[in-house]
């Protein structure tokens, strides 16, 4: 059945949970790797200035057919992240 959204596929957090990778399946059938990392927001002598989060921090796109390949690329870019 497609979907009009991607829908993630596949994901890891890294273990210090600093970061995390998800392979989601788009509606035209391709395979794309993003990356985020665990956000805080806080500002000097006042201190959280809003709820931490996962914020997008996907360098470039990674596309592919197969969720084999798009795995991979996954547990590569959360090693070049140095969470892996």
């Amino acid at each position: 059945m497609k979907t009009t959204r991607s829908d993630v596929v596949w994901s890891l957090t890294a273990d210090n949970q600093s970061h995390r990778v998800e392979v989601t399946e788009r509606p035209d059938g391709l395979f794309e790797v993003r990356c985020y990392r665990w956000h805080r927001e806080v500002v000097p002598d006042h201190g959280e200035v809003c709820e931490p989060y996962w914020a997008d921090c996907t360098q470039g796109k990674t596309l592919t057919d197969q969720r084999e390949v798009a795995i991979r690329a996954a547990k590569a870019e959360l090693q070049l992240l140095g969470a892996g």
